[in-house]
């Protein structure tokens, strides 16, 4: 994990199934505004909120973030969650990471979505200790809701979170597989080795 040797790490976790342009423009703001050195893609095992849906395997998932990332040399793609049995909880990773590369200082990048459930995840107390909150309003609700919400769950915790300031790209990666289901294009939706992947793997596609 020498890659990870930096002093402002930002981590970006999902299931990426499959990653697409919303997920790319996140980090990149992430990373430009608050001056990040590297952005971590944690493609998510088992992820616990995603429970009974199917999910496209995790060697395939982590390879499509690996497409997508390759030519961008302040994003890197961790194969933490692979090694891992059983749900994947945030605050497990991030005391890893810790416990890892304690010099370093963690941002943890979430959608305001996320943000709003975050009390309701494993071990909320643990999470804002150990990294600073990045949240995107994606179009989850006003900024004056999610700018109350900062404050309460800041007086609460006594935690570091920071609205991030970025341009909704109305793109998931639900409407992604319908679309490779229904044979539909999904270019500039995804990148094109992300397209590629998808279409010589077959994935998406309905089962016969």
């Amino acid at each position: 994990m020498n890659a990870l040797q930096s002093k402002k790490l930002g981590i970006l976790g999902g299931t990426f199934d499959p990653i697409h342009i919303a997920h790319l423009r996140l980090a990149e703001t992430a990373y430009d505004f608050f001056h990040l050195d590297q952005v971590v893609f944690l493609p998510s095992s088992d992820p616990p909120h995603k429970a009974g849906r199917r999910i496209t395997c995790y060697e395939q998932r982590a390879e499509m973030v690996k497409a997508a990332i390759e030519n961008n040399p302040h994003f890197i793609c961790s194969d933490l969650e692979r090694m891992r049995t059983g749900y994947s909880y945030t605050s497990e990773t991030l005391e890893w990471f810790c416990r890892e590369n304690p010099e370093n200082t963690y941002y943890f990048i979430v959608g305001a979505d996320s943000l709003y459930y975050m009390e309701d995840w494993h071990e909320p107390e643990k999470i804002f200790r150990l990294a600073t909150i990045l949240a995107a309003n994606r179009g989850e609700g006003s900024e004056g809701l999610l700018a109350e919400k900062i404050a309460f769950l800041t007086e609460r915790y006594h935690g570091r979170i920071y609205p991030l300031q970025y341009v909704n790209l109305d793109i998931s990666s639900s409407m992604i597989r319908k679309l490779v289901a229904d044979r539909h294009s999904i270019r500039y939706y995804v990148p094109d080795k992300v397209i590629k992947y998808i279409q010589e793997n077959r994935l998406y596609l309905p089962i016969r």
